[in-house]
């Protein structure tokens, strides 16, 4: 079945805002400008801004059209800040369990782009909030960069801390790509919902850089939400 073209607007406008193409406060196109882009009615433009409003993306100003939101939820949500932090700002209590947190070598074609055989730590939690599973998280990270993480305490501890802090890792970039889609039959089970079911899917590859300044590919990351759990974030705004 065909995506919405709403929707495929949507996607494309939000991936925008979430990669630094679109910076806060810059002004969109007007909904006839779009409409001639797109090739679709001004209409479907509406809709696909009021979904990136109601996710708090994009706010809209009478007689003057629409904007990217100052500080939005989404974009801190999909920022390196801290889950646990995020769901505390939201009133709940979040938690971590570990589902997988092993070596292994890298195959033809990993998206970090690395040789085939190349050591890899893979790491798969599961983030809850209130007992309830939120989002399903994997990350493969090139080992020789934190070689005693598999020793720490992956339950308790931030990643993102211990790769930052304790291994000094210089994290300079970062690219993103969000889709809405269907839980694969893995994820739709451990999430705890049916297969099929709407998930919000991110993906994050994020850059690192050796003594001359040479960039290079250190994790890379991957999400399946529950379609909601962003607009949970807007209870702490």
């Amino acid at each position: 079945m065909a995506t919405p073209k709403y929707q495929v607007i949507a996607d494309r406008i939000r991936s925008e805002i979430l990669n630094g193409t679109l910076s806060p406060l810059d002004q969109l196109p007007t909904e006839h400008e779009m409409s001639e882009i797109y090739g679709v009615s001004r209409g479907t433009i509406r809709t696909a801004l009021g979904e990136l409003s109601a996710e708090g993306l994009v706010r809209s100003a009478q007689g003057s059209g629409s904007y990217v939101s100052a500080a939005s939820p989404m974009t801190r949500y999909f920022s390196l800040s801290s889950f646990d932090d995020d769901m505390r700002a939201a009133g709940r209590t979040p938690s971590t369990e570990v589902l997988a947190a092993e070596r292994l070598p890298a195959a033809e074609g990993d998206p970090l782009n690395v040789r085939p055989g190349t050591p890899l730590i893979r790491l798969r939690r599961l983030r809850l909030a209130d007992g309830r599973p939120m989002a399903v998280e994997e990350r493969r990270i090139v080992e020789s960069l934190c070689p005693g993480l598999l020793g720490e305490d992956l339950a308790h501890q931030s990643v993102h801390w211990l790769l930052t802090v304790k291994y000094a890792i210089p994290l300079v970039r970062i690219e993103h790509a969000v889709e809405r889609g269907k839980a694969l039959p893995e994820d739709a089970r451990t999430l705890n919902i049916k297969p099929g079911a709407p998930v919000l899917t991110i993906e994050r590859l994020t850059y690192t850089q050796d003594a001359e300044e040479v960039r290079f590919p250190a994790v890379w990351f991957r999400s399946v939400h529950r379609d909601h759990q962003p607009n949970l974030e807007r209870t702490s705004l």
